[in-house]
């Protein structure tokens, strides 16, 4: 994620554009039947970049599932 997070930076400011990390959230997608998740932290610099069960994009809301439940 590091490297993934240093890619990203690099590119937004080769763009003159700066991401965001107090609204920036990651949603883990997960199998439905598996309720299992991996206990990850994210962490690039001194920012901690928080986990979400669902998010919306748009006019859609996209669950951890896939799942159209929330």
């Amino acid at each position: 994620m590091h490297n993934t997070f240093k890619i990203i930076n690099k590119c937004f400011k080769a763009n003159l554009l700066s991401l965001n990390y107090e609204k920036t959230q990651c949603v883990q997608l997960i199998k439905r039947k598996s309720a299992t998740q991996i206990d990850s932290k994210i962490v690039y610099g001194n920012n901690i970049i928080s986990h979400i069960s669902y998010t919306k994009f748009l006019v859609l809301v996209i669950g951890k599932t896939l799942s159209w439940i929330n």
